[in-house]
């Protein structure tokens, strides 16, 4: 008898999983798709991408850029790598691996070349993705660089409160948000590459923003508001931030400022599901879902598609099948299909959230307890998604 633990998602009756990866219903999985073919399809040869699209701004004077100061490349492939995860096309892989050589190539001494936190971030997770140490390696150097050498913000390496000071002076009132939104990017950069310490300083910089300046002030949102907010609740969890992020949330599931909303949908989605707050974080992430262009992208509230944006979006989608969607740790599944006798209407006496667990049995997989309840509501669509976690050591037969 083999003990088991498990965390599923069931679809009408179809368990869908992926040994050791994601595994995602056919609409995200379309998403997902859709956006990532859209990343591969709008990238330059040299890994870099537009700002906007030009098919969506038709006035567009496409810059020249080169990856070593373009501020999007990083973030913007971090997408194809979530792609790539979740949906097993090497395509995706591949096109990362451009954007990831590219910055591996360019020299970071000269104070001049632009690299950013999401670079970091970035190289991260291509080295996790492809095992290959050059992106990590380089990712760790980034990091060193802008804490011990001069650079473009600071004269010779940045504590975190020299940082946080040079972008609260940067970007000024009303685009406080922009700044918190910058600062949990360099903590989870800080993070990633083994650099707890500095992590923490900077975290303590977020804090004080928030508190003992106030800096930012949660109720009293400038421009950037949504995705300030969605920084800081990544970053310190703080309860404040995270209510009023909640309450910003509209009735369609969306978040939205005059400066994008499909940018501050897929950070507020990203953020909450960091503090487990799951029912709102789906809610979000149908929204993107629902709301993707025919040709992979989002149109944002300014009717321009932005590449990162795209990515962006891609991610949130990404993060929300990965929190709910993985089973077990280090575990390996097979494919299990659930009994189409289970009457999922039964489940739960009203539509909306319910909170009272039961228990039910898998019949065709052995003697199994486990416990469910809804992880998002819709209106009809409550019985749609059930996930399955445990509530006691179960045997599988």
């Amino acid at each position: 008898m083999k003990k088991l633990t498990l965390s599923l998602i069931v679809m009408t009756g179809l368990m869908l999983m992926m040994v050791g990866g994601v595994s995602a219903t056919t609409l995200e999985e379309g998403a997902i798709i859709a956006a990532a073919d859209r990343l591969v399809e709008t990238q330059n040869n040299d890994g870099t991408w537009e700002w906007d699209n030009p098919d969506t701004n038709k006035t567009y004077n496409a810059e020249e850029r080169t990856v070593c100061n373009s501020n999007i490349v990083g973030v913007t492939a971090r997408g194809l790598v979530d792609a790539y995860q979740a949906i097993g096309t090497q395509t995706y892989l591949d096109a990362a691996k451009i954007s990831g050589d590219a910055i591996v190539a360019c020299g970071y001494i000269d104070p001049a070349d632009k690299y950013y936190s999401q670079d970091i971030e970035f190289l991260v997770e291509l080295g996790e993705a492809t095992g290959n140490s050059t992106y990590t390696n380089k990712a760790v150097a980034i990091m060193e660089y802008f804490m011990n050498d001069a650079n473009r913000y600071c004269a010779s390496g940045c504590t975190a409160a020299e940082l946080a000071a040079y972008y609260q002076g940067f970007y000024g009132s009303p685009n406080e948000g922009m700044t918190e939104w910058q600062l949990a990017s360099w903590v989870r950069a800080a993070q990633v590459t083994g650099k707890t310490s500095w992590a923490n300083d900077m975290i303590s910089e977020i804090n004080d923003d928030i508190t003992t300046i106030p800096y930012f002030n949660i109720s009293d949102l400038g421009d950037y508001g949504v995705i300030g907010l969605a920084g800081i609740v990544d970053a310190t969890g703080d309860a404040g931030a995270k209510q009023a992020l909640l309450d910003l949330q509209e009735t369609d599931g969306r978040w939205g400022t005059p400066n994008g909303v499909v940018q501050d949908t897929a950070y507020a989605v990203m953020a909450l599901l960091k503090v487990e707050e799951i029912t709102s974080a789906n809610w979000g992430k149908n929204w993107l879902v629902n709301n993707q262009y025919a040709n992979g992208g989002w149109i944002e509230s300014d009717s321009i598609e932005y590449t990162e944006v795209d990515s962006e979006a891609l991610q949130a989608i990404f993060d929300v099948i990965a929190v709910t969607n993985v089973v077990g740790e280090g575990a390996d599944f097979v494919a299990l299909t659930v009994p189409d006798s289970i009457d999922y209407g039964n489940l739960f006496s009203t539509p909306g959230f319910e909170t009272v667990a039961q228990e039910i049995t898998l019949t065709n997989v052995g003697s199994l307890g486990i416990v469910v309840t809804p992880i998002w509501e819709s209106g009809a669509e409550v019985f749609k998604r059930i996930k399955f976690s445990d509530t006691s050591e179960g045997t599988m037969e």
